[in-house]
């Protein structure tokens, strides 16, 4: 009896041999290890890197299905605390020949060994063995067991979790299956001499009594010193083995540190690790990677690195930490919640005066977001009104926000907050369209166009609808005479009516409050220039935000937003309770209203401000450097500005009173905004950041890539080709139609699923 799953994120279920057969002959199964293996042989001829390579395998490894060989798992989520054992055992051994070692080794013996399945991994790199575990052995003993009876040494000894996947491989990857024995539902232990038994605990005994007595040596050292006790810390991180994460760690940071680079890469990691072992210096000393440098020098290292606070917000180690699951087959999202790998950081407990009452109604989880994201409209009433930045340059507060999260997570508790503070603005509006409606009707009643009455003055619209047209959107912004325009839309992609091929352009000239405006022939169509000043907020899903922002991730569209988000450890959570929101809570916002509406016309200079404008500014510069973080610096930039410019919108609702609790919350609200932003866009920018910069030149059209290809090509390697690996459905549909209109046209023959010959 082994388990089955769609792929290492969905559910499991008892496999049948009905099933067994209907994933071993899955066309995609077939396709995938098919481009798995063009992959490996491509990095072995130096075509692609290791990295590219790693890269490669993890995404396609990703989408294949899985078996659990030595578990089945109660409601079907895979882990470890609902696993029911099925009696089998598997091990690996990785980066072999594994024909010729079953060839050499294992054929033949497979009765004499209980062993039910033999196949190559999915990878082609290594060879899986499972079989019957021999009674009263654990899963390590088992597999320690059976290795010395094969005699070959070397297997993966990471493979002893029961919640640990396999990932199916090509029916041509068998080696050896007996399926009776395999997907029986009762698997009857294999029994062992009590020499063989004997044997086999007095290895682990000897091999645990070892490790107790390096273990105690060195606390016992160190206590003595009156540094340490003798306490034995955690060797992984939610089933994680700290080494390999620390593996993955160096492979993301330039390679093992060498000589001469040992103690400041060490002093990195010390900062990174920190936050994963409770800034405990004798944790930190069992699991961290000693570089070849005595204990004396570790230690002082890693003093220094417990002292230091960077505030930033593990980047790096989280993406590492991801690798290190990934190669362990640990699906984080299966496991515990209350093990968080990274969090957005912590609004402070002390806020400002004013951003602390118009949260109060709100609920805990989504405050932190409410906070952040409502400084877009309050930002909003501020009329001409003008802040020098550090470098001189002078912005008006332009905030554009957007708050992603799951559906169900409480997005909508923005809008309760955003009612009340434009109800002002709101009120306004209505009393200028009731006046354009007015003019409306009266010059329709006129008919003749000499009788009808010019257009009324003063008719200022801020707030504008979600269902506008771009030329009615140019319209508003010359009517609101210098004003700030503001939209707010439930969906992201609600901005598309602004039209597709000029949202970017809009956002990008906006932050800078440019020039904008559209020129027509007609007499009677818009014709403007004004100032672009366009404050906005968007909710959003996270698969609805990258889709939105798809090809501007790094034309500074994305940079010129500010985002927030709500978390949620539950997977079901409840409906937020929220305060009541009345003529009291209204009343305590009239005068933070009154207050930014009174400052018009004028250029506001706060000497603690422009301080923070420099500390901040300095701060991100410093955490880029310190961990060669390029994606980290370039998102930073815009950011710190933004940061600057609430803390200016908070001044002026506060009266135009500094109080510390400003520079704390507007601190934070950086170091949130790139946390979102490394969450949602990190490895995107990464990538685009680590692409070789190509000489500009024509682009080939779909015959001259034709001719860049190989004679027999793949549709990946074509995907390549194009530099389009994070290519969009469309995208992908477009280049399937080149190779299909090849095909029709002669120039190429399919000679397997998604691999192609060139004819002429």
């Amino acid at each position: 009896m082994i388990g089955v799953g769609n792929s290492v994120r969905g559910k499991v279920q008892i496999c049948t041999p009905a099933m067994y057969d209907n994933v071993m002959n899955l066309t995609k199964v077939n396709r995938l290890c098919r481009d798995l293996a063009v992959a490996l042989e491509r990095k072995n001829n130096g075509d692609i890197t290791a990295e590219e390579y790693e890269r490669i395998k993890r995404e396609k490894k990703s989408q294949l299905p899985i078996f659990t060989y030595l578990a089945v798992y109660k409601d079907g989520v895979r882990k470890a605390e609902n696993a029911i054992a099925t009696g089998l055992n598997n091990m690996d051994y990785d980066h072999v020949d594994a024909r010729a070692l079953y060839e050499e080794k294992i054929k033949g013996r497979e009765e004499e060994l209980h062993i039910v399945h033999v196949h190559i991994t999915p990878s082609g790199e290594g060879l899986r063995v499972v079989f019957e575990n021999p009674e009263g052995l654990d899963i390590a003993e088992g597999q320690f067991w059976l290795d010395s009876k094969l005699g070959i040494g070397g297997y993966d000894e990471k493979v002893k979790d029961l919640a640990r996947p396999s990932f199916a491989a090509a029916p041509d990857y068998t080696l050896y299956i007996n399926k009776v024995e395999l997907l029986c539902e009762d698997v009857v232990s294999q029994q062992i001499s009590a020499e063989e038994m004997s044997a086999v605990k007095a290895h682990f005994a000897e091999q645990a009594k070892a490790t107790a007595d390096t273990t105690t040596a060195k606390a016992n050292a160190t206590a003595a010193d009156g540094t340490a006790e003798n306490i034995s810390y955690p060797k992984d991180f939610r089933h994680i083995p700290f080494a390999t994460i620390i593996e993955k760690y160096w492979e993301l940071t330039g390679g093992h540190p060498q000589p001469g680079e040992r103690n400041d890469r060490m002093f990195q990691l010390v900062k990174e690790l920190r936050y994963f072992t409770d800034n405990n210096a004798e944790w930190m000393y069992q699991i961290i990677d000693t570089l070849g440098l005595g204990e004396e020098e570790v230690r002082k290292v890693i003093d220094q690195g417990l002292k230091y606070n960077n505030g930033h917000t593990t980047y790096k180690l989280k993406k590492a930490i991801k690798l290190a699951a990934d190669e362990c087959g640990i699906d984080l999202a299966q496991v515990a919640k209350n093990e968080p790998i990274d969090t957005p950081p912590p609004m402070p407990t002390k806020l400002p005066r004013v951003v602390s009452l118009y949260t109060e109604k709100t609920p805990e989880n989504a405050k932190a977001a409410v906070a952040n994201a409502a400084l877009s409209a309050w930002s909003s009433y501020l009329d001409h009104v003008q802040f020098e930045y550090i470098d001189n340059i002078p912005h008006e507060a332009t905030l554009m926000s957007i708050l992603v999260a799951d559906s169900g997570a409480g997005k909508s508790a923005v809008k309760y907050v955003l009612d009340y503070i434009l109800a002002d603005m709101k009120a306004r509006d209505e009393r200028s369209e009731a006046r354009l409606a007015e003019w409306k009707r009266e010059n329709r009643r006129r008919g003749a166009m000499a009788d009808k009455l010019p257009k009324p003055e003063n008719v200022e619209v801020q707030i504008i609808n979600g269902d506008i047209t771009h030329a009615a959107f140019v319209d508003a912004m010359a009517e609101a005479n210098g004003k700030f325009l503001y939209l707010y839309v439930d969906e992201i992609e609600a901005f598309d009516v602004l039209g597709s091929r000029k949202v970017s352009t809009i956002f990008r000239i906006a932050f800078d409050t440019g020039d904008y405006g559209q020129t027509r022939v007609m007499a009677e169509s818009v014709n403007a220039k004004v100032k672009l000043r366009f404050n906005n907020h968007a909710n959003t899903t996270p698969d609805k935000l990258l889709e939105f922002f798809d090809g501007h991730c790094t034309d500074g569209t994305l940079q010129r937003f500010y985002i927030s988000t709500i978390v949620t450890d539950e997977k079901y959570p409840e409906i937020p309770v929220y305060k009541k929101y009345d003529e009291k809570f209204a009343a305590k916002i009239k005068p933070l209203v009154d207050n930014l509406k009174s400052v018009h016309h004028c250029t506001v200079k706060c000497r603690q401000i422009q301080q923070l404008g420099k500390k901040m500014s300095d701060m991100v510069r410093e955490i880029a450097q310190e961990n060669d973080d390029k994606t980290y610096f370039e998102l930073s930039h815009r950011a710190v500005v933004i940061a600057w410019l609430k803390a200016y919108v908070i001044y002026i609702m506060n009266g135009c009173v500094w109080e510390k609790a400003i520079e704390d919350f507007c601190i934070w609200s950086l170091q949130y905004d790139l946390w979102c932003k490394l969450e949602y866009f990190g490895d995107i920018l990464d990538k685009a950041n680590a692409a070789p910069k190509r000489a500009k030149r024509k682009k080939p059209g779909v015959v001259g890539f034709l001719a860049q290809m190989p004679q027999e090509f793949t549709l990946l390697e074509y995907i390549k080709a194009r530099n389009m690996t994070d290519a969009s459905a469309e995208q992908l549909r477009q280049l399937r139609n080149n190779i299909a209109k090849w095909k029709c046209e002669g120039k190429i023959e399919e000679i397997a699923p998604e691999r192609y010959k060139k004819l002429k």
